[in-house]
């Protein structure tokens, strides 16, 4: 509503009505020529409430980072011109999938000692991948192998493998010479740091003799941590 007081003096016919800022567009809400366009004290001009105009749907993409985690939030600020209109804002959180690293292709880095000296050989576990590109933490679980620890024919040492608890192990250059070659197989886990991790095995050989050929694998038998 607005409303007219203190007139002082009685004027001629009128027009009231509102425009755009720039004075190219208006409209008139009481006519120069209409007989109730005199403008006195206690002259209202009413307005009708129009209801909101249809919702206005603003679509916008976003590009992450391979290496972004969790639950990340957008927040969006529309601003018009218009004189005495407000900026409208909204947010929407986006929960960024992990992916779990792979286990299937890792491999023994060595993966073959030779000659057998009876010394400890660090190994590394290789060929973990993981998709968000997260850097890979290994750990080895436990370490077994086909012969029996300290048996004849092997030299009197013992244990044969170690490293449990860190990325790396170490396994002794050693087997029998009674038998088929020795086996070490190596289980560990591979973890992104974002709750994705993987398990896996891993094997490396000694062979009989320095032909390199046929070590045979009878499975993860002993336990080559223990004396």
């Amino acid at each position: 509503v607005y409303a007219y007081d203190n007139v002082n003096a009685t004027p001629g016919p009128a027009t009231i009505g509102v425009e755009n800022a720039g004075g190219t567009a208006a409209t008139a809400l009481v006519n120069q020529g209409d007989a109730t366009g005199v403008v006195s004290n206690g002259f209202m001009v009413c307005f009708d409430q129009v209801g909101a105009a249809d919702p206005v749907t603003i679509s916008y993409q976003v590009t992450v980072d391979a290496s972004a985690h969790g639950v990340l939030t957008n927040n969006v600020v529309h601003d018009m011109d218009n004189p005495g209109s407000l900026p409208a804002s909204t947010s929407a959180d986006v929960d960024i999938l992990n992916i779990a690293p792979v286990c299937s292709a890792a491999y023994a880095s060595p993966d073959m000692l030779w000659s057998p000296n009876h010394m400890f050989f660090p190994i590394e576990v290789l060929g973990v991948t993981d998709a968000n590109g997260d850097a890979i933490t290994i750990t080895i679980d436990s370490i077994f192998q086909d012969e029996p620890v300290n048996d004849k024919g092997s030299g009197s040492t013992s244990p044969d493998g170690q490293g449990i608890g860190t990325s790396t192990a170490e396994v002794r250059a050693e087997r029998s010479g009674r038998g088929n070659g020795r086996y070490y197989h190596i289980f560990f886990t591979a973890d992104d740091g974002y709750g994705g991790s993987c398990s896996g095995e891993v094997l490396v050989s000694v062979p009989k003799n320095s032909s390199l050929i046929g070590p045979v694998d009878d499975g993860a038998l002993y336990d080559s941590t223990i004396p």
